[in-house]
Order: structure tokens, then sequence, then C-alpha cells
């Protein structure tokens, strides 16, 4: 609160008396060199005066450049509607002086931000009228630029035909003036809409020739982009086997020029190929490789989106200290004239100075609201730290617990094998020291399934699927039973507890080792699915079907795991016909308390 009044006091101690003003143009470049420095407060702060001066001085281009400035200030701070009001003042202003060109620029820009607010009608007016300014002034890049714009509208309105026919328009012109890139950028264009409406072959012929151009260009991004989209295009038409080639081609190029998006979609096409090509293994691995490319690209896109938070709060910032300073500037004129005056004046000092105190006192809010919402914020930080170290502690005993209990089951290993070599003769012996070894095993892999339930890695309703996957593959593999496995690539992101992890994991290998044992199945489906909200997990065999006795205590107790964590089991059996078992869990019930 100190250094919030502190900032006051010394705004009006410091404030420049009207003959100490500087001239229009001064103030665009000190703001031009705090743009460059990033410096984004002092920028607008110094944008905003000149065009304060520059309308006292009637100095018209300035304070176009000034407002042009402003509003790209605003766009890079992903804040389309304030930009709006200074490219619209900008508009006007141009519009007076008559010139087409920087009119139809300025009308274009105008229509993109319509376009990030989603006010699709607006934008379209105004590039239409960018295309008319353009003609006029014998532009045809601009009025190509705005044909394309025009496209994506449509496009976003779902008007597929229009869109078209804008783009063919456009790319007639690109042509005449021998535009090759340009021409490509909406050759891409018409192929997504043929793509999204089902042509593949038209959106096949657009994407090749656009890329011809691309590669000519040497724009290798757009290289790696198109080579994307044309094995969409080929998945769609059900080639799988040349999407699988096309997505390879994308994600080489993209991984060599640190394309972190072109990767992203390649590895997501490359695991949706191999899956329709029955190749589980690859998809396995592209599919978490897509995942942790995607999580890496989320954490950047984070990182960009808290650079235009930050830029957010100092336009905001410059905004409040601006209006102040235009206070304490009417408070000084109202001081330096007649007292008399401003005696007859009075109730206009009231609301100025009421005026001001609204502002100190906002200033003063925001100063506590800052401080509270900070030191929430540590307490939470500080309950979630504890409430994790004493998770990470409780699985560290239990880690060393499995370490212990693992190397006793070693000593029985050794005396296992010790009385096998001794029991030579004793056939009675020797059975039961195989049932010995047998069960010592199975102790072993329930701890280790166990500790890896409870890992925090696996707490992820994601992980956990890709886990079990794992878990079943090995599993049957020891057991020959052939093996087909899928998962839902979109889990939501819930954080699961130690508990739900337990009982899925035990549920799931139970219901193997009935099939493995007693179904005499040589093929096995799993798969895991996100449905209603609810987690669901379908185990299929082609065994006998004939082997699941519904009094059997084992399955009762799945039944009883399930209902802990709010789940519930759904069998089909037939004899001659394999069995299904379809086991189903609502997320809200993983969720991990924090």
């Amino acid at each position: 609160m100190q250094k919030t009044l502190l900032f006051a006091v010394v705004l009006l101690c410091v404030l420049p008396s009207p003959a100490q003003t500087t001239t229009a143009s001064s103030f665009m470049h000190k703001g031009e060199q705090a743009f460059e420095q990033k410096n984004y407060t002092a920028a607008i702060m110094a944008f905003m005066q000149s065009v304060d001066h520059a309308k006292k001085s009637k100095d018209t281009l300035t304070l176009i450049n000034s407002y042009n400035y402003l509003g790209s200030v605003y766009t890079m701070a992903d804040q389309p509607r304030e930009a709006l009001d200074y490219y619209l003042q900008s508009l006007s202003l141009h519009k007076q002086q008559g010139n087409y060109k920087s009119i139809a620029e300025t009308a274009k820009q105008v229509a993109v931000l319509y376009t990030l607010a989603n006010e699709y009608d607006a934008a379209i007016q105004y590039y239409k009228e960018a295309q008319q300014y353009a003609l006029l002034a014998k532009s045809p890049n601009i009025e190509a630029g705005s044909l394309g714009g025009l496209g994506i509208v449509y496009e976003k309105q779902q008007k597929y035909d229009m869109a078209l026919s804008v783009y063919r328009r456009a790319i007639r012109i690109y042509e005449t003036n021998n535009d090759m890139l340009g021409k490509a950028v909406l050759l891409s264009a018409m192929g997504n809409v043929y793509n999204h409406t089902g042509y593949y072959n038209l959106a096949e012929q657009n994407y090749k020739e656009a890329l011809g151009y691309f590669n000519e260009s040497d724009e290798r991004q757009k290289v790696a982009e198109t080579l994307n989209d044309l094995g969409e295009t080929f998945a769609g038409s059900g080639d799988y086997n040349e999407s699988l080639k096309l997505h390879k081609q994308a994600y080489l190029d993209a991984v060599e020029i640190k394309y972190d998006e072109a990767v992203v979609d390649a590895c997501k096409g490359l695991y949706k190929a191999y899956e329709h090509l029955e190749e589980y293994e690859n998809t396995i691995l592209y599919q978490k490789l897509y995942e942790q490319k995607r999580d890496s690209l989320e954490a950047r896109l984070a990182l960009q989106e808290n650079a235009k938070a930050q830029m957010r709060y100092e336009t905001q910032k410059a905004k409040s200290q601006m209006e102040i300073l235009a206070l304490t500037e009417k408070i000084n004129k109202l001081e330096a004239g007649n007292r008399s005056a401003l005696l007859n004046d009075k109730y206009s000092l009231i609301a100025i100075s009421g005026g001001f105190a609204v502002m100190s006192s906002f200033l003063i809010f925001v100063w506590f609201q800052k401080a509270r919402i900070k030191k929430k914020y540590k307490k939470q930080v500080a309950r979630m730290a504890s409430q994790r170290r004493k998770q990470s502690e409780k699985l560290t005993r239990v880690k060393e617990l499995y370490t212990h209990l693992d190397n006793r089951l070693g000593e029985v290993y050794y005396l296992n094998d010790e009385l096998s070599r001794k029991s030579v003769g004793a056939p009675s012996i020797r059975v039961s020291n195989e049932a010995l070894h047998n069960v010592t095993v199975k102790i072993h892999e329930d701890i280790s399934d166990l500790v890896w339930a409870l890992e925090r890695e696996n707490a992820s309703p994601q992980n956990l699927a890709n886990g079990m996957c794992d878990f079943a593959s090995g599993y049957l593999k020891n057991h020959h039973v052939e093996s087909v496995f899928s998962v839902d690539p979109d889990m939501p992101e819930v954080k699961m507890s130690g508990s739900a992890r337990k009982e899925l994991a035990i549920v799931l290998k139970e219901c193997l080792n009935a099939i493995a044992v007693k179904a005499k199945a040589n093929k096995v489906f799993l798969g895991i699915s996100a449905k209603d909200d609810k987690m669901q997990i379908t185990v299929r065999d082609n065994g006998s079907g004939n082997y699941v006795d519904y009094n059997d205590g084992k399955l009762k107790s799945l039944y009883k795991r399930l209902k802990n964590i709010g789940g519930e089991t759904f069998v089909e059996s037939l004899p001659g016909w394999g069995t299904t078992i379809t086991i189903s869990t609502p997320f809200e019930s993983f969720e991990e308390e924090i």
C-alpha cells in the first residue's frame, strides 16, 4: 500500500506543466523505442500522449501513426476489441485524407480484428470495403489478401461454396501478378475446404499443387503443414499406407526445422494410421510420443499466453496511469486559474476531486486484493506441497517394504532351489516344492503391481490405461495368448486416487488370470475408453465361455472392489462363444484429494 500511495504522490509532484509539454512526434518516437524494448506500459503511455498532442496541433499523420501503434500493441496483447477502437479512428482519418491504399490496408486490418472477435458480419463488411479501395488504389496484393480473408470468414460460417468462389478469384489475381506463394496459400485453403466436406480427390489435387509451390519457395513450415494435410486426406479416403508415408515425411521435416505444431500433428496422424493398419506396437509408441509432444507444445503455448496476460496487465496499467495524468493535469490547471473562478466552478472541482479519490481508492483496493490473492495462493501451494510430500513418503515406505519382501522372496527362491535338488526321488516333496515356488512368484507379481498402481506418474486415466495395456501385453504373452488393444486418446484430465488405481489394477489382473488359466482362449481384446463421464474397460476372449462361476468368491470380490470406487461389472459368457467382461467406473470417483 505504501508503494501505491507513493506512486500517486510522485505523480502529483513531477507532472509537467503545459509549458513543458513535448511535441507529438517526439512522444511517438519515445513510444517506438519503448515498443522495441518490449516496455509496453511506457510505449502505450507515450503513444497516448502523442495522440493528445497530435490532436491539439492537428498533426494528422502523427495521429494516424500513433493510433496504428496502439492498435498493434492491443492486437499483440490479444485484445481485439480495444485494438479495433484505434484502427477505426485511424481508418476515419485515412478516409478524410483520401489515400485509397492506406484506407484499403487499414480496412483489411479492421476486418481481421472483427474475425478474431467472432463478429463475422462486420468482418465481411470491412473485407469488401478493403477490396473496393484496393481496386481504386490499383493494389492487387491487398485486393487478393482481402478476398482470401473473406474466404476464411465464409469458411467459419460454413458457407463453403462462397469461400471457394472468393478463393478462386484471389488465385486468379495472384496468377496475373506471378505471386505463386500467395496462390499456394489459397490452394491449401481450398484443400482444407474440400477435405472438410469429404471431396478427398479435389483436396489431394489442391494440396499437391500447393506443395510444389511451397517447395519452390523453400517455405519449409508450409511444406510440413501441407504434408500433414495430405496425410489426413488419404486417411479420410481410407488409404492409410499413403497417409503413413506423408505423416512420416512431415514428422522428419518438422523435427529438422523445430516446428512443434507440425510435429504434434504428424505424431497424431502416425498413431492413427498405425492403429487402422493394426500395427499396435507402433500405435502405442506414436501415441505416447504424440502425448509427450502435445504436452510440451501446450506448456510452450501456456508461456506465450502468460506473456499476453502480462501485456494485457501492462496495457490496463498504462491506461489507468494516463487517466490519472489527465485528472492531475485538470487539477493543476484549476489551481493555476483565478481563485474566484474556481469557487464559481466548485461543483466541477468536487467532481474532479471525487474522481481522483475514486481512482486512489481503486488503486488501494487493487493492492489489497493482489496481496490477499498472493497470500491465499502461497497457502494453497504450501498445502499442496505438504500433501504431495506425505504421499511421497507413503510411497517410499511402500517401496522399501517391497524391497524388503523382494529380498526375503529371493531367499525363498534359493531355499526352493536347494530343496528341489535334494528332493530327487521324492515326488511328493517335489510337487509341494513347485507349488511353493508358484505361490512365491505370484506374491512377487502382486507386490510389483501394487507398487506400480500407487506410483504418482500413473495418476491420470490416460497413463493408467496405457500402463494397463503394457501389463496385459506382457502377462498374456507369457501365457501364449495373442492380444489386441484399443485406448481412447482423449481421456479426461483428472487425478486418480491411489486406492482407485489399486482396485482397478487388481480387478484387471484377476480378469486376465481367469482368461489365461480357465478360458483356454488364444486371443484377447482389451479396450479402454471414456464414455458418458465414465472409464469403460472391455475384456473380450474367444475361449470356451463356460468357466464363469457366478458363485465364485473371487468374482464376488471383484464386484465388491468396484463398488468401493463407485464402479460396476457386467459379465456375458456363453459356452462356445467366449466371454465379455465390461467394467465401468465414473471419473468423478477418481479425483484425487488435494
